[in-house]
């Protein structure tokens, strides 16, 4: 049987036979009238239509050629004649390109008129006669060349379009080339000059596409051309998850969703109008705010002396209002001493001037405080302050006349409440802030002439124009500067989310004696015209430190991430101190892949002790017997490191003489229903100078394994980069860390810079050294030796080596830096060291290490709940106040589950049945009490109804069920097993959810009665109903 490629090979011209050619039968349906829509989540944001390729060229043919629509909308509907069958091979290339390939469009119809043009060009280009395509009846070889000479002639088209203009287009077919008039005649491409072997090139030249060509026929070479230019095709890769490889097209990294979405909707010339919901406060300008000081070093409260009410004092401002000011300065003494005799002589000679002098000295009173968050003030007292300034600066009629003057006010300042309690991710809106106003009641918003008529639309639009511009004022330039020049905003490292607003003097009183003591261990001064040169000399800049507040002492944190701008331009922003060390931390990197025995015991997350565990279980057999446990951690580990040793380390670590580096963007969708903006992320990848792997073959074997709903988009350049200029950077980020501290420099004289992108590889490879120098005794069968950065986890069958290891560690490591904490030092058995004893965990507890908790003698894992510090709920969460609250609520509860669905909880083979039970059932309770937290902190009005409730635990359920059982899951840890049935994940679910609930009942009555009436239908369920099973369900529930 002849398939649709063998006869589109056969055939020489479809217009010229299309006469002999027999119709398709009546019965079947028109191919070409069924609409083909792709779902895609991710890609709808950017592009208004999405078509699979096959739908694509299907609508593009000419509506005569009914012959070349059937053959292609065929191919791949039948089978090969034998397994050897190359033409079917053939065959089931094109139909996979044709099914799996994405076509984004845009609305945007070339005018007949440019489509002309195009076909002109091209023919120019190409060199040939209106009737030289021949129908490709030279065959494939003619086929070859002219799908070859097509993708040149797009790249030269698209460069053309762009004029003399020095930049390239922004194409992926572009990239890699440059114009070079002098090297024209070396170069395929008129005027063109490749510099990078373009893989999106390469790939579009080779099989199937020339066999695709040759489908095509007659119109063939314009629709690809059309295709290329104006269309934008994505590839599936099979790693991953619903991921995906830009193969031609505008990079969607340049475009932008919210313009391809109000572009279908717009006029021609009409400039797009942001709504106001999301037009959003940038709050972090009130965050780590510097105190202003007056002449005598102490703080000066109120605007800045730029604000500008400030700067444009009002005429009122100036205006004589006391007697004392109406005083000439040179008569000011001689008037005090007058009255001064005058109370004198009426208060029968009493000595005022004594009595003055001591009220000007009050006693300096004694502060008192458990932790530092204390001296904080209160958030209400905070809000009082705001508002009680915003009402005396904005008269009453601002707000309008009548009852609505009243109404109006009290909803701004409820607002401004709402901004000031806030936590630290959240965010309000402009459509928050204006909801609700009377705006026909506010005079000053009419028109002089039109305030007794009946107000338009266009006048009511200008109206909220006017008054969403002042409602914007008020917050970022009133509100926030009010809040920067009295508070210093920060949060803390245990509150999580929640903001404290102390204010600057009670700041300082605490933040100076912790940074002296900084100054005095780890920085240096620099002199300010040294500091000065060694900037302008090199491209890393300095960085900032803060402190963040703990119990009763201060966390310094230094941000490496901060943007500043260059010495002697202050226009532009240069890149961030972590962005310069790219390279270096991508050639770590590849080293690491390279040879990971040089990394020793080290761990780079949580999960890594899972694969550690269940490793060193496997290897202990059945009976692995008593089991001993150390855990301890190194004193300040990143400002101990010596910086001479580690530097001397990495010249062995590095081993490729150069680098090749490079640049791929990762684009993800932000959740599901796509309510969220994609997020965008530029990835840097090193490479040895002389691999040569494509990089879709990367992708599918490094990038996208791990990845789920990601976009992947390469960047041909390349960059090569010597070791020895990798190493002399390290130096320089390491030997001359530049920090700024008020209007000085200092330099960190030991350690390595914490925050810096390189600290934790550099901690690990220096340790590591550590293990191989002077731990060599714990690398047997009976050891499993586990760090996470300066967290040690040994666990052994050998009693004398767990002692020994305690013993060497604690007396510590000079040469390293490397001295023991004993207050963290904690075994499981009994043991003494310099007269003292080791804490000791009690018998039958489980042993806690980086917030999870492994069982002494099954090495189960469940997760450490009681390592928070924080027990109020809700700061740790992120409420969204805004619009689709049901749907925000319902996704915010499941991703509360998603967190806590890691892979090491619910192995039924590493952990028993019972602790998966109870890390499943306290994974529900937890996510439940996050859901009942962020229900109350809605308004009355957002808050969910009893039936988005149930839908939402019936949904964290089904989630619940597909995470630990999904194929997906399985494929990526072949060693993973969850033996739990749909039925005892509901069980577990609802009773967690039941005791969370318990104590709302007369909120969530209905809930309960769900709940209830669920659970009785399981009791009759299988899985269920057994005694040993439900006695072990109700012993975890309780």
């Amino acid at each position: 049987m002849a398939t649709a490629v063998r006869a589109g090979m056969k055939r020489v011209d479809e217009d010229k036979g299309a006469s002999h050619e027999r119709p398709p039968p009546p019965k079947k349906a028109r191919i070409h009238a069924t609409a083909n829509p792709v779902k895609h989540a991710l890609l709808r944001q950017y592009y208004p239509e999405i078509v699979s390729l096959r739908h694509y060229l299907i609508s593009k043919l000419p509506s005569a050629s009914r012959l070349r629509r059937k053959k292609i909308a065929s191919i791949g509907s039948e089978e090969p004649r034998s397994s050897a069958d190359f033409r079917g091979d053939l065959e089931r290339q094109l139909c996979h390109l044709l099914d799996t390939t994405v076509v984004g469009l845009q609305h945007s119809q070339l005018p007949a008129a440019d489509d002309n043009v195009r076909r002109e060009e091209w023919t120019k280009f190409s060199q040939r006669g209106d009737e030289s395509y021949v129908t490709l009846s030279g065959g494939l070889s003619d086929a070859l060349f002219s799908q070859a000479e097509i993708v040149d002639f797009v790249v030269w088209l698209l460069f053309s379009q762009q004029g003399s203009n020095t930049t390239w287009p922004k194409h992926l077919l572009c990239d890699g080339f440059r114009r070079n008039a002098t090297h024209a005649a070396t170069s395929a491409i008129p005027g063109l000059l490749s510099m990078y072997p373009n893989h999106h090139v390469q790939a579009l030249k080779k099989s199937p596409w020339p066999e695709l060509l040759m489908l095509l026929g007659k119109s063939g070479e314009s629709i690809m051309i059309d295709l290329l230019v104006d269309g934008a095709m994505f590839t599936p890769i099979q790693a991953g998850l619903d991921n995906m490889y830009q193969l031609s097209g505008v990079p969607l990294s340049e475009l932008s969703p919210a313009q391809s979405q109000l572009s279908k909707a717009l006029l021609p010339g009409t400039v797009p109008q942001r709504p106001l919901s999301d037009i959003t406060f940038v709050r972090s300008r009130m965050m780590y705010a510097r105190a202003a000081l007056n002449t005598r070093g102490l703080v000066l409260f109120g605007f800045r002396h730029i604000h500008v009410l400030n700067r444009c004092p009002l005429p009122g401002m100036t205006m004589l209002g006391t007697v004392e000011s109406g005083i000439p300065s040179k008569f000011e003494d001689s008037t005090r001493k007058l009255l001064m005799s005058g109370l004198r002589r009426k208060s029968g000679g009493k000595d005022y001037r004594r009595s003055t002098q001591i009220a000007q000295q009050p006693p300096q009173p004694t502060v008192t405080f458990e932790t530092i968050t204390d001296l904080a003030t209160p958030v209400a007292h905070v809000s009082a302050f705001c508002q009680a300034v915003l009402a005396k600066l904005i008269p009453d009629d601002f707000w309008g006349s009548g009852s609505s003057r009243r109404s109006n006010k009290q909803l701004v300042m409820t607002k401004v409440h709402h901004f000031v309690k806030l936590r630290r991710f959240e965010s309000l809106s402009l459509s928050e802030v204006a909801s609700g106003l009377k705006v026909t009641d506010i005079g000053w918003l009419a028109p002089p002439g039109l305030k007794s008529q009946k107000t338009s639309l266009t006048d009511m639009n200008k109206r909220l124009e006017i008054l969403n511009e002042f409602l914007y004022y008020v917050f970022d330039s009133l509100l926030i500067p009010l809040l920067r020049s009295n508070f210093y905003v920060t949060e803390s490292s245990v509150h999580r989310y929640k903001l404290f607003f102390f204010r600057h003097d009670i700041w300082r009183y605490v933040a100076e004696p912790a940074m002296a003591e900084l100054k005095a261990t780890m920085f240096e001064e620099v002199k300010l015209d040294h500091a000065r040169r060694i900037l302008e000399n090199r491209k890393l800049g300095f960085s900032q430190v803060r402190l963040l507040p703990k119990q009763i002492s201060m966390r310094p944190i230094t941000n490496l991430r901060r943007r500043a701008a260059p010495i002697g331009n202050k226009k532009m922003l240069g890149l961030s101190i972590n962005s310069i060390l790219g390279p270096v931390y991508s050639a770590l990197k590849l080293e690491k892949e390279l040879d990971p025995s040089k990394l020793g015991a080290s761990m780079f997350s949580v999960p890594d002790v899972y694969r550690r565990l269940n490793a060193f279980k496997n290897s202990l057999g059945d009976t692995p017997g008593k089991l001993y446990f150390v855990k301890l951690d190194v004193k300040a580990a990143f400002d101990t490191i010596p910086q001479d040793a580690v530097l001397k380390l990495m010249q062995d670590v590095t081993t490729q003489d150069r680098y090749k580096l490079l640049k791929h963007v990762e684009i993800k969708a932000g959740h599901v229903g796509g309510v969220h903006k994609p997020t965008r992320r530029w990835q840097a990848v090193a490479i040895c100078e002389h691999d040569k792997t494509p990089f879709l073959d990367r992708v599918e074997s490094q990038l996208a394994p791990t990845k789920r709903h990601t976009i992947f988009i390469d960047n041909v350049m390349q960059r090569s980069e010597d070791r020895r200029k990798l190493l002399s950077l390290m130096t320089t980020h390491i030997e001359q860390n530049l920090v700024k501290l008020g209007k000085k420099y200092y330099r960190q004289k030991n350690g390595i810079p914490q925050g810096s992108v390189l600290s934790s590889t550099l901690c690990n490879y220096f340790y590591a050294d550590l293990e191989l120098q002077h731990l060599s005794f714990l690398s047997g069968q009976d050891c499993m030796l586990s760090r996470l950065i300066d967290d040690f986890l040994l666990i052994t069958t050998d009693v004398r080596k767990a002692r020994r290891f305690v013993k060497v560690m604690h007396k510590g490591f000079p040469d390293y830096g490397v001295s023991i904490s004993p207050a963290k030092t904690l075994v499981n058995f009994e043991m003494e060291i310099d007269g003292g004893s080791v804490a000791r965990l009690p018998d039958g507890e489980k042993f806690p290490y980086c917030g999870t908790l492994i069982d002494c003698k099954t090495l189960a894992i469940g997760k450490d709940r009681g390592h928070i510090k924080d027990t109020v709920t809700s700061n740790g969460l992120t409420v969204e106040f805004g619009y689709q609250s049901g749907h925000n609520f319902m996704r915010k509860t499941l991703n509360a589950f998603k967190i806590q669905s890691h892979i090491m909880f619910y192995d039924t083979v590493h952990n028993s049945p019972r602790t998966v039970y109870s890390n499943l059932f306290e994974s529900f309770t937890e996510t439940a009490t996050k859901m009942l937290a962020y229900a109350k902190c809605l308004g009355p009005n957002q808050r969910p109804a009893p039936r988005m409730v149930i839908r939402t635990i019936s949904k964290v359920i089904d989630v619940a069920w597909v995470l630990l059982t999904s194929k997906t899951r399985r494929a990526r840890f072949p060693d993973y097993r969850c033996e739990l049935s749909k039925h005892q994940v509901v069980w577990l679910a609802l009773h967690a959810v039941r005791k969370a609930v318990a104590r709302k009942q007369s909120a969530y009555h209905d809930v309960l009665e769900w709940i209830a009436r669920e659970i009785r239908k399981l009791q009759f369920k299988k899985e269920i109903r057994d005694v040993g099973m439900l006695q072990t369900f109700e012993d975890v529930a309780s």
